[in-house]
């Protein structure tokens, strides 16, 4: 016998995975609504990351151009 590799079912976008599982449909909201919110919470987590980083590499650039700025007025 061979594992089944095909999906039987799909929860369209939107849909509660959680209640095509199997599990009550009140307990299938609330672990879908946590799970939101943990999403949530990640990406704005990874949209403060992304926003520091790219504030960092501005500083750098900024920093990196005012040296090679004063290295050149230095030798004229």
């Amino acid at each position: 016998m061979g594992i089944e590799t095909k999906s039987i079912h799909i929860t369209p976008a939107g849909g509660n995975v959680f209640a095509d599982l199997g599990f009550e449909s009140k307990e299938a909201a609330e672990m879908k609504a946590e799970s939101q919110r943990i999403i949530f919470e990640k990406q704005a987590i990874n949209d403060c990351l992304m926003t520091e980083m790219a504030g960092r590499a501005e500083a750098k650039k900024h920093g990196q151009t005012g040296v090679a700025e004063n290295d050149r007025s230095e030798k004229a």
